[in-house]
């Protein structure tokens, strides 16, 4: 029990954002793995949803080492390509839901897809807070 608490203490505040960053970009990956047997569109996304959660954990193992920033802006890229990639695959179903059609999409996936970007936007930004706030904490101390 100690050493867990050791381990809490010792992480910077970063660390614990990047975790919560994480588990809001895992979600929807689940989604998209989901859909991408009905629709291909979402393929490409969960490339980068899977290169990027690789990228963010290895940016928090190589937290304060030679090498970290490039992992962690690698890892912000990937997150941004992947919530543009997941926009992108789900534009023509929020387009069918707005105008009350099914035509190209698929209208019953709006909640869906509205959760899970906005899920994806908050990653997002936190992912960029992270990398800029590391920065800062750095030049700091």
């Amino acid at each position: 029990m100690n050493k867990v608490l050791e381990f809490v203490k010792s992480r910077s505040w970063i660390f614990w954002l990047r975790i919560v960053m994480m588990v809001f970009a895992v979600a929807p990956i689940v989604y998209m793995i989901g859909r991408s047997g009905v629709e291909s569109k979402y393929i490409l996304s969960v490339v980068f949803a899977g290169l990027a959660l690789v990228a963010q954990i290895l940016a928090c193992v190589f937290e304060k080492k030679r090498g970290g920033d490039y992992i962690e802006l690698a890892g912000v890229v990937l997150l941004c390509s992947e919530f543009a990639t997941f926009l992108s695959a789900g534009i023509l179903s929020i387009v069918d839901f707005i105008y009350g059609i099914n035509f190209w999409g698929d209208a019953t996936q709006f909640p869906f897809i509205l959760i899970f970007g906005l899920l994806l936007l908050a990653a997002t930004v936190i992912s960029v807070v992270c990398c800029f706030l590391g920065k800062t904490n750095e030049k700091n101390s």
